[in-house]
Order: C-alpha cells, then structure tokens, then sequence
C-alpha cells in the first residue's frame, strides 16, 4: 500500500471530549448539532457524536467549543483533550476494497510510535486523531 501525498490532508484545531453515557447526555448532543450548522462564513466544521454501548465521544472544531463547554458543566467529562490533529487519509479508488487496508494504516503508525487517540471513517476517508507532536511523523511514516 503506498499513500501519495495529496490523498492524505491535515485538520487543526480538533478537541475531543469522552464522557460515561448517561440518560439526558445524548439529546443534549443531539440539541448541539441540530441548532448549530456551520455555513459558508463559518468553513468547514467537525462535530462527531461517536456512540458505545458504555461511553459517549464528540470530536469537534472551534466554532462548537461554546456549546460544548455548557454540555461539559451538566456532565462531567472523562477525558478531555485539545489541539489536536486529524491525518484525513483519502482511500484511492483501487484500495477500498483491499483487505487489510486499515490495519496497514494502523499497523504502520504504531510501529514508528504514533499514538492514535481516535479513528473515524466514510466510505472513502479515514480519520486518524493524533496530537500535534506526531503530525510530521504520520505523514512521513504513510506517504
């Protein structure tokens, strides 16, 4: 698997927020992103509500850190980190069906080291969470 430069992009400025799920912690997410959409003047914005059977994980950019902050004052937080980075990794056309493909990525940021925080995925994009300090080597390790 070989990955060209312009198949993979960085995204700054990512918080990420854990919390133990409770009752009233899901609609108030789900308040959070139907009220607010980011436009045109605002760019391209992140906020990500990842479900498990025993914990809730919203990623996001800036514009929702106000809003976040209220969610974060009526449920406490497990971990809480800012100012990190996402490697959003393009899958080229011949590789989305390639068995092992996100293994290959995962193996191979792990043998150099970098810690991975988080992984979201499309279709066709893969989202690595890391922190600032391993951006350059991620890049170097998958380009």
């Amino acid at each position: 698997v070989r990955l060209r430069p312009d198949d993979m992009r960085i995204r700054t400025g990512i918080s990420y927020v854990n919390f133990t799920k409770e009752p009233w912690l899901t609609p108030a997410l789900n308040d959070i992103s139907t009220k607010l959409v980011a436009t045109e003047s605002t760019g391209s914005q992140l906020f990500s509500q990842l479900e498990g059977s025993r914990e809730v994980t919203v990623l996001f950019t800036p514009f929702y850190a106000d809003v976040m902050a209220e969610i974060c004052e009526q449920f406490s937080p497990k971990i809480m980190k800012q100012d990190l980075v996402s490697l959003v990794i393009h899958i080229p056309a011949e590789y989305l069906e390639e068995k092992g493909f996100l293994y290959y990525v995962v193996k191979q940021l792990n043998y150099f080291w970098v810690n991975i925080i988080e992984l979201y995925t499309t279709q066709t994009e893969l989202s690595v969470l890391i922190s600032k300090e391993d951006i350059t080597a991620a890049m170097n390790i998958l380009a």
